[in-house]
């Protein structure tokens, strides 16, 4: 876990004294016998971002000057302790909200060594997951009032403030209380769980997305709901609201007294703590007269208007527009459960990349000539969710842009981004070919293996010089093949099995597509000068110096480079890179 300032914290970094550690600010200021002011998210004039507050009427207020006896926690924290204020962040709040129904995610990003007891100094310190880290965040209690009253986010009781400072300490890693105004619960829940959100449009037609949120529910994943402004008109008639979101807090079956069947039920929570849907199943509803009043205490109905409210999958799936899942970070799966046969274990893995005008930021796929510079990432999955080999192997792709809440100002000029993923080796056994050439592929390489089911350099010259007819390349030439038995040859033997040959083989055809795109006339080569370009496009990034020599090296007087040369450039760079890596992996070892 990083702290403010300190490097990778998503802040610009500062010397070590200027670090701000909760547990050394507090116990300077109690030394002090002063109250903590936060030099990083000072107060400031908001007037000019709420039209209809004077700036007179502003005032930054300590807890203990709104209230005589002000409390952390009232009784534990609970969803009703989150009401949204006079900002528009109901996907944050209706996230919060969500948040306290799992207690381990909750304690873990509203620590409780916290409080207005003997040990308050004015400062207060929360955790939140940004760009793939736990980030803790400090924040002093000033917070923002009118009238006497929180501005923003507040508990239904007066004199509880976790879920005001929560706010405000979101608020700081984002830039300003405005930067939340505007938003998608995916990134709040994201930011409290370091987990991988999905949305999945609601089609009142399909009922399976049902049994996907009852098993995320009971997962104990965090959702919320989200009406688009196109959806059903004049859903404000039934209580609900267009551009706005929702907690869900539970996802269940119940049995009808007079039907056979279960009723798919949903329960939401409006983020202001007040007004309800008044359909079927609202608290009001005739529909609950046939159940039985211990089903309906078990369930936990309460009939007051706290903003919370039932509905049936039904009329969820009429009325709003998309349901967001986000399912949690390996850290938060039961262990016993896990050792039980559970569910298994994510591995979690973060890539981190630009993109850089003229050097990495390709376009889209539209943009054939420089698509191929994008930053690229592989990943290879290679334990099935099961023990059985065939099941399928499961993964979560995510793709999050840094900084975009602190460029608000300019969302008016946001771009869309994405993320392109394709299977590597089917683009390798298929790409240009039927799609029963893998299984001829895979037939001809044992056939010339023998009995070992092993390739020497010969061999392997014969096999790939049987897939490049196919690809109407230049053979291989037998330096070539030496030196891909040697890249790929870990054991030392002098020959490659199927597996190895596999992994060579994606890379093969990686490079051959790299070579393909800058060989725009299909001359059988590329020019000197788009040698740094093409092996930038497969994540090799050379300096000048390096790239000189290489184009000494592999080029032919007209400064050309065949395919062949380029092959063989490409195998030499990779193997000195992973001897490189290797070397300075054993030594971070050994130290």
């Amino acid at each position: 876990m990083l702290n403010i300032g300190e490097r990778r914290s998503g802040f610009r970094q500062r010397p070590a004294g200027f670090i701000q550690d909760f547990d050394e600010l507090r116990n300077q200021c109690l030394k002090q016998k002063i109250l903590f002011k936060d030099p990083e998210f000072d107060t400031y004039d908001l007037s000019v971002f709420h039209k209809n507050l004077q700036k007179n009427q502003l005032e930054w207020r300590r807890p203990k000057e709104i209230t005589n006896d002000p409390k952390f926690f009232v009784q534990g924290a609970s969803r009703f302790d989150v009401r949204q204020g006079k900002l528009g962040d109901c996907w944050l709040v209706a996230a919060i909200a969500a948040m306290t129904l799992n207690k381990e995610v909750f304690c873990n990003v509203v620590p409780n060594d916290q409080g207005f007891g003997n040990t308050y100094a004015g400062i207060f310190h929360f955790k939140f997951w940004q760009y793939g880290t736990w980030i803790n965040v400090v924040v002093d209690d000033r917070l923002p009032t009118s009238g006497g009253e929180l501005l923003f986010v507040k508990s239904s009781t007066k004199n509880e403030f976790w879920s005001a400072l929560l706010e405000k300490a979101y608020a700081k890693i984002q830039g300003s209380y405005e930067a939340l105004d505007g938003g998608l619960t995916n990134e709040a829940m994201e930011a409290f769980t370091g987990g991988v959100s999905e949305m999945y449009e609601l089609d009142q037609g399909k009922t399976s997305l049902f049994t996907t949120m009852l098993n995320s529910f009971q997962q104990q994943s965090l959702m919320c709901g989200r009406i688009y402004p196109t959806k059903l008109p004049n859903p404000e008639d039934k209580g609900i609201f267009r551009k706005h979101a929702y907690s869900i807090t539970k996802v269940i079956y119940i049995p009808e007294t007079n039907n056979a069947s279960n009723i798919p039920l949903i329960r939401l929570r409006n983020p202001w703590g007040k007004v309800e849907w008044n359909g079927r199943w609202s608290d009001k509803s005739d529909e609950w007269f046939t159940i039985p009043p211990q089903l309906q205490q078990s369930i936990g109905l309460i009939k007051e208007d706290d903003g919370e409210f039932w509905m049936s999958y039904k009329d969820f799936a009429k009325y709003f527009s998309a349901v967001v899942i986000c399912h949690l970070a390996p850290d938060y799966i039961d262990r016993e459960q896990q050792g039980a046969g559970g569910p298994k274990k994510w591995d979690l893995s973060i890539f981190e990349g630009q993109w850089v005008r003229g050097v990495t930021a390709g376009g889209c796929n539209q943009f054939h000539e420089t698509f191929s510079s994008n930053p690229q990432y592989y990943i290879t999955l290679g334990d099935p969710d099961n023990n059985n080999a065939k099941d399928i192997c499961t993964v979560v792709i995510a793709l999050l842009l840094k900084g975009t809440r602190r460029k608000q100002k300019q969302k008016d000029k946001s771009s869309s981004f994405g993320i392109y993923v394709y299977d590597i080796k089917e683009l390798a056994l298929n790409s240009n070919k039927s799609g029963d050439f893998s299984k001829k592929f895979k037939k001809y390489f044992f056939k010339v293996a023998g009995s070992d089911m092993e390739v020497d350099w010969m061999e392997l010259k014969n096999i790939l010089d049987f897939a490049m007819k196919e690809t109407g390349k230049t053979k291989f030439s037998n330096d070539v093949c030496r030196c891909l038995i040697a890249m790929m040859d870990w054991d030392r033997s002098g020959k490659l099995g199927y597996k190895e040959f596999q992994r060579l083989w994606v890379d093969i055809r990686q490079w051959q597509v790299v070579f393909e795109t800058y060989d725009k006339k299909n001359k059988g080569y590329i020019k000197g000068f788009e040698l740094r370009p093409a092996l930038s496009s497969v994540g090799y990034h050379i300096k000048t110096r390096t790239i000189n020599t290489m184009c000494h090296r592999y080029a032919n007087k007209k400064g050309y480079i065949m395919f062949d040369d380029f092959i063989m450039c490409a195998i030499r760079l990779k193997t000195t890179i992973d001897s490189f890596t290797t070397v300075s992996l054993y030594e971070v070892a050994r130290n």
